[in-house]
């Protein structure tokens, strides 16, 4: 049930990532990883 959940999870990010251009993908990743970090800053 969970590595279903997660093997779903997966699919969706990698079928979102086909739809955006190769630019728009890596703007993507670099905006999101340092939110990421500064999320887990803040909750630790």
């Amino acid at each position: 049930m969970v590595s279903l959940y997660f093997e779903n999870k997966k699919l969706l990010i990698e079928s979102k990532e086909r739809n955006m251009n190769k630019r728009e993908n890596l703007l993507y990743l670099s905006v999101e990883k340092p939110y990421a970090s500064a999320d887990t800053v803040k909750k630790a």
